[in-house]
């Protein structure tokens, strides 16, 4: 009789775990499937955003200087405000070209893409183009709010920042102390080191723009460093005592770095290297683990990171 109990117990303790284990795999497949679904959407609006220059440069160094001091006087701007409170998901960029050429004005943008919004608060400045005086009244129509889409959320389409923070949002959930999931942190770091390589082989854009004659338009955007701060501070930080994820870190760091278009770029990934280095050597528990990242962070440091 007895043997017949623990013989069921037994069984039902395999059967808990063959459970557990169905659990685990399908809860892992599930997040693998997520987070490929992000970075392709990141990707999609990083190839769709990134070539598409709306306006022209301004050049000139003489008139880029003129067209900056311009754009960065106090006064002379007046205000759009927004209609409703929410998310900024979408820019009509070359429609604001359009109308800032069409009524001879100068438009700055005051947020980024994906900036929380709240009805009233300053979207748009205005003012007069450079080749004309100013006007004692606005003489252009209160209708730019037509040019943007503001909701209740915010979404990739447009905001390389948002795709990017999803999957820092990963990395952290899976190296909380509750789930302790260094698989998915890892994999989710894989795809933000995809992603950086990805934006480090892109021209931003200038500040400035214009029709070809005259300063239109003046963008308010996330930059390169910006976008490796987002990427990799907050996996750093969270990354305590994880050896396995150091290294990862590291190695998505000299993807990023191989892969620049500009020798600009290359302090930050340095900077971001050491600061994981460091921290490393601070949080890990045994020398090997610290040796270990060292040598990493040697080797890497040989091919330019």
């Amino acid at each position: 009789m007895y043997g017949g109990f623990g013989g069921s117990v037994a069984g039902s303790r395999g059967v808990a775990a063959l459970i557990f284990f169905i659990h685990h795999i399908a809860e892992s497949l599930q997040t693998g499937t997520i987070v490929q679904h992000i970075f392709h959407e990141t990707n999609k609006a990083i190839d769709e955003l990134f070539p598409d220059q709306f306006g022209e440069p301004i050049d000139d160094p003489g008139k880029a200087k003129a067209a900056l001091d311009y754009a960065d006087e106090q006064t002379g701007w007046r205000p759009v405000k927004a209609r409703k409170t929410g998310y900024l998901q979408q820019i009509n960029t070359d429609g604001l070209l359009s109308w800032a050429t069409r009524h001879r004005v100068v438009l700055r943008i005051e947020k980024e893409m994906g900036a929380f919004i709240g009805e009233g608060s300053v979207l748009f400045s205005v003012r007069s183009g450079m080749e004309r005086p100013e006007p004692e009244e606005a003489d252009w129509p209160n209708d730019l709010m037509e040019y943007v889409s503001i909701g209740r959320h915010r979404n990739v389409e447009q905001d390389v920042a948002f795709g990017i923070q999803q999957l820092v949002d990963i990395t952290l959930k899976a190296l909380s102390p509750g789930i302790n999931d260094t698989t998915t942190a890892i994999m989710a770091i894989d795809y933000l080191g995809a992603v950086g390589e990805r934006l480090a082989r892109r021209e931003f854009p200038a500040r400035l723009r214009s029709d070809g004659k005259h300063l239109r338009v003046l963008v308010r955007s996330t930059d390169f460093e910006d976008y490796i701060r987002l990427a990799f501070d907050l996996p750093r930080i969270n990354a305590k005592g994880n050896h396995a994820v150091f290294r990862r870190l590291l190695r998505a760091l000299a993807l990023v770095d191989a892969a620049t278009c500009s020798d600009d770029r290359k302090p930050i990934l340095r900077q971001q290297a050491e600061l994981l280095r460091t921290y490393a050597n601070q949080t890990l528990a045994t020398d090997y683990e610290q040796k270990s990242i060292q040598i990493l962070y040697r080797k890497l440091s040989t091919y330019g990171l």
